[in-house]
Protein backbone atom coordinates (compact mmCIF):
# COMPACT_ATOMS: atom_id res chain seq x y z
CA UNK A 1 0.00 0.00 0.00
CA UNK A 2 1.28 3.45 -0.93
CA UNK A 3 0.81 5.39 2.30
CA UNK A 4 1.98 8.64 0.70
CA UNK A 5 -1.18 8.56 -1.45
CA UNK A 6 -3.30 8.41 1.71
CA UNK A 7 -1.63 11.54 3.06
CA UNK A 8 -2.14 13.33 -0.27
CA UNK A 9 -5.80 12.35 -0.27
CA UNK A 10 -6.40 13.88 3.16
CA UNK A 11 -4.39 16.96 2.17
CA UNK A 12 -6.54 17.49 -0.91
CA UNK A 13 -9.67 16.98 1.15
CA UNK A 14 -8.51 19.50 3.73
CA UNK A 15 -7.71 22.11 1.07
CA UNK A 16 -11.04 21.52 -0.67
CA UNK A 17 -13.15 21.96 2.43
CA UNK A 18 -11.01 24.90 3.53
CA UNK A 19 -11.88 26.63 0.25
CA UNK A 20 -15.55 25.70 0.71
CA UNK A 21 -15.55 27.19 4.21
CA UNK A 22 -13.99 30.42 2.94
CA UNK A 23 -16.47 30.70 0.05
CA UNK A 24 -19.42 30.10 2.35
CA UNK A 25 -18.18 32.73 4.80
CA UNK A 26 -17.69 35.24 1.96
CA UNK A 27 -21.19 34.48 0.62
CA UNK A 28 -22.73 35.04 4.05
CA UNK A 29 -20.94 38.37 4.44
CA UNK A 30 -21.86 39.69 0.98
CA UNK A 31 -25.51 38.55 1.05
CA UNK A 32 -26.14 39.15 4.74
CA UNK A 33 -27.89 35.78 4.90
CA UNK A 34 -26.55 33.20 7.28
CA UNK A 35 -29.22 30.76 8.34
CA UNK A 36 -29.31 27.35 9.99
CA UNK A 37 -28.47 25.46 6.80
CA UNK A 38 -25.42 27.62 6.11
CA UNK A 39 -24.29 27.14 9.71
CA UNK A 40 -24.58 23.36 9.35
CA UNK A 41 -22.65 23.40 6.08
CA UNK A 42 -19.94 25.50 7.72
CA UNK A 43 -19.87 23.16 10.71
CA UNK A 44 -19.63 20.11 8.43
CA UNK A 45 -16.76 21.66 6.50
CA UNK A 46 -14.94 22.49 9.73
CA UNK A 47 -15.41 18.95 11.08
CA UNK A 48 -14.07 17.36 7.90
CA UNK A 49 -11.13 19.80 7.81
CA UNK A 50 -10.22 18.92 11.42
CA UNK A 51 -10.48 15.21 10.66
CA UNK A 52 -8.27 15.68 7.60
CA UNK A 53 -5.58 17.41 9.67
CA UNK A 54 -5.58 14.62 12.26
CA UNK A 55 -5.56 11.95 9.53
CA UNK A 56 -2.62 13.62 7.75
CA UNK A 57 -0.53 13.32 10.91
CA UNK A 58 -1.40 9.63 11.13
CA UNK A 59 -0.70 9.12 7.41
CA UNK A 60 2.72 10.74 7.80
CA UNK A 61 3.46 8.21 10.54
CA UNK A 62 2.18 5.43 8.26
CA UNK A 63 4.81 6.31 5.65
CA UNK A 64 7.50 5.02 7.99
CA UNK A 65 5.93 1.55 7.67
CA UNK A 66 7.03 0.66 11.21
CA UNK A 67 3.64 0.33 12.93
CA UNK A 68 0.95 0.59 10.23
CA UNK A 69 -1.77 -0.72 12.55
CA UNK A 70 -1.26 2.22 14.91
CA UNK A 71 -1.41 4.72 12.07
CA UNK A 72 -4.59 3.18 10.65
CA UNK A 73 -6.16 3.21 14.12
CA UNK A 74 -5.55 6.96 14.38
CA UNK A 75 -7.11 7.54 10.96
CA UNK A 76 -10.10 5.35 11.86
CA UNK A 77 -10.69 7.34 15.05
CA UNK A 78 -10.56 10.66 13.17
CA UNK A 79 -12.92 9.47 10.41
CA UNK A 80 -15.37 7.88 12.88
CA UNK A 81 -15.45 11.00 15.03
CA UNK A 82 -16.09 13.18 11.97
CA UNK A 83 -18.94 10.93 10.80
CA UNK A 84 -20.55 10.97 14.25
CA UNK A 85 -20.15 14.74 14.50
CA UNK A 86 -21.74 15.37 11.10
CA UNK A 87 -24.66 13.07 11.93
CA UNK A 88 -25.26 14.77 15.29
CA UNK A 89 -25.07 18.20 13.61
CA UNK A 90 -27.58 17.55 10.83
CA UNK A 91 -29.92 15.27 12.79
CA UNK A 92 -29.69 17.55 15.85
CA UNK A 93 -29.07 14.42 17.87
CA UNK A 94 -28.33 15.28 21.49
CA UNK A 95 -28.23 11.89 23.20
CA UNK A 96 -25.76 12.26 26.09
CA UNK A 97 -24.23 8.79 25.71
CA UNK A 98 -23.74 9.36 21.98
CA UNK A 99 -22.07 12.73 22.62
CA UNK A 100 -19.77 11.22 25.25
CA UNK A 101 -18.71 8.42 22.91
CA UNK A 102 -18.01 10.98 20.18
CA UNK A 103 -15.93 13.14 22.55
CA UNK A 104 -14.01 10.08 23.74
CA UNK A 105 -13.15 9.11 20.16
CA UNK A 106 -12.16 12.71 19.43
CA UNK A 107 -9.76 12.73 22.38
CA UNK A 108 -8.28 9.47 21.09
CA UNK A 109 -7.87 10.83 17.56
CA UNK A 110 -6.12 13.97 18.81
CA UNK A 111 -3.89 11.91 21.12
CA UNK A 112 -2.82 9.58 18.29
CA UNK A 113 -2.09 12.47 15.90
CA UNK A 114 -0.21 14.43 18.58
CA UNK A 115 1.92 11.46 19.59
CA UNK A 116 2.71 10.57 15.96
CA UNK A 117 3.84 14.11 15.16
CA UNK A 118 6.30 13.99 18.05
CA UNK A 119 7.59 10.57 16.96
CA UNK A 120 8.29 11.68 13.38
CA UNK A 121 11.48 13.74 13.97
CA UNK A 122 14.69 11.71 14.00
CA UNK A 123 16.65 12.32 17.18
CA UNK A 124 19.93 10.99 18.49
CA UNK A 125 19.79 7.78 20.51
CA UNK A 126 20.39 9.69 23.74
CA UNK A 127 17.45 12.00 22.93
CA UNK A 128 14.82 9.44 21.97
CA UNK A 129 13.69 9.06 25.56
CA UNK A 130 11.90 12.39 25.17
CA UNK A 131 9.77 10.96 22.35
CA UNK A 132 8.98 7.87 24.42
CA UNK A 133 8.07 10.08 27.36
CA UNK A 134 5.86 12.23 25.14
CA UNK A 135 3.82 9.20 24.05
CA UNK A 136 3.36 8.12 27.66
CA UNK A 137 2.37 11.59 28.84
CA UNK A 138 -0.09 12.08 25.98
CA UNK A 139 -1.65 8.68 26.73
CA UNK A 140 -2.07 9.50 30.42
CA UNK A 141 -3.57 12.91 29.64
CA UNK A 142 -5.98 11.37 27.11
CA UNK A 143 -7.11 8.72 29.61
CA UNK A 144 -7.69 11.37 32.26
CA UNK A 145 -9.78 13.41 29.81
CA UNK A 146 -11.81 10.33 28.86
CA UNK A 147 -12.41 9.63 32.56
CA UNK A 148 -13.53 13.24 32.95
CA UNK A 149 -15.99 12.83 30.06
CA UNK A 150 -17.63 9.76 31.60
CA UNK A 151 -17.26 10.55 35.27
CA UNK A 152 -18.52 13.25 37.59
CA UNK A 153 -15.35 14.51 39.21
CA UNK A 154 -15.46 17.13 41.92
CA UNK A 155 -12.08 16.41 43.48
CA UNK A 156 -9.86 19.46 43.22
CA UNK A 157 -6.70 17.33 43.13
CA UNK A 158 -7.86 15.53 40.03
CA UNK A 159 -7.97 18.80 38.12
CA UNK A 160 -4.60 19.82 39.56
CA UNK A 161 -3.02 16.58 38.36
CA UNK A 162 -4.75 17.02 35.00
CA UNK A 163 -3.23 20.49 34.73
CA UNK A 164 0.23 19.11 35.61
CA UNK A 165 0.07 16.54 32.82
CA UNK A 166 -1.20 19.21 30.41
CA UNK A 167 1.85 21.32 31.21
CA UNK A 168 4.19 18.34 30.80
CA UNK A 169 2.64 17.48 27.42
CA UNK A 170 3.12 21.08 26.34
CA UNK A 171 6.73 20.92 27.52
CA UNK A 172 7.64 17.80 25.54
CA UNK A 173 5.78 19.18 22.51
CA UNK A 174 8.18 22.12 22.50
CA UNK A 175 11.22 20.04 23.51
CA UNK A 176 11.14 17.53 20.62
CA UNK A 177 11.55 20.10 17.78
CA UNK A 178 14.19 21.93 19.81
CA UNK A 179 16.17 18.73 20.23
CA UNK A 180 15.87 18.10 16.51
CA UNK A 181 17.43 21.51 15.90
CA UNK A 182 20.22 20.76 18.38
CA UNK A 183 20.89 17.48 16.61
CA UNK A 184 21.26 19.26 13.30
CA UNK A 185 23.56 21.78 14.93
CA UNK A 186 25.98 18.99 15.81
CA UNK A 187 26.86 18.55 12.16
CA UNK A 188 24.66 15.53 11.49
CA UNK A 189 23.23 16.39 8.10
CA UNK A 190 22.56 12.90 6.76
CA UNK A 191 19.24 12.81 4.95
CA UNK A 192 17.45 9.68 3.73
CA UNK A 193 15.58 10.28 0.48
CA UNK A 194 12.93 7.70 -0.32
CA UNK A 195 11.83 7.60 -3.95
CA UNK A 196 9.12 5.68 -5.73
CA UNK A 197 9.21 5.09 -9.47
CA UNK A 198 6.56 6.94 -11.47
CA UNK A 199 7.61 5.85 -14.92
CA UNK A 200 10.90 5.17 -16.66
CA UNK A 201 13.65 7.09 -14.88
CA UNK A 202 11.23 9.53 -13.20
CA UNK A 203 10.83 9.08 -9.44
CA UNK A 204 8.74 10.83 -6.79
CA UNK A 205 9.43 11.52 -3.11
CA UNK A 206 6.90 11.63 -0.26
CA UNK A 207 6.28 15.35 -0.84
CA UNK A 208 5.35 14.78 -4.47
CA UNK A 209 8.55 16.26 -5.91
CA UNK A 210 9.82 14.53 -9.05
CA UNK A 211 13.41 13.48 -9.74
CA UNK A 212 15.08 12.19 -12.88
CA UNK A 213 17.49 9.39 -12.01
CA UNK A 214 20.05 8.29 -14.56
CA UNK A 215 22.28 5.24 -14.00
CA UNK A 216 25.92 6.01 -13.39
CA UNK A 217 28.02 5.12 -16.45
CA UNK A 218 30.37 2.19 -15.92
CA UNK A 219 33.98 3.14 -15.39
CA UNK A 220 36.58 1.65 -17.72
CA UNK A 221 39.18 1.64 -15.00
Amino acid sequence: MDYSDIRKLFLKGFLGFLVLTALLAIYAILTDSFGETQAKILGTSSIISAASILSMACAAFLERRTQPAMGMTGIALAVTTAAMGIFALWAEYENQTYIKIMLMLFVGAVAFAHAFLLLLPKLDDNQKWVQQASSSLITILALMLVALIWGDFENEWYFRILSVFSILVGLVTLTVPLMMKLRKGEGQTTVTLRLEQVEGNVFEDAAGKHYTVNPRPDSDS
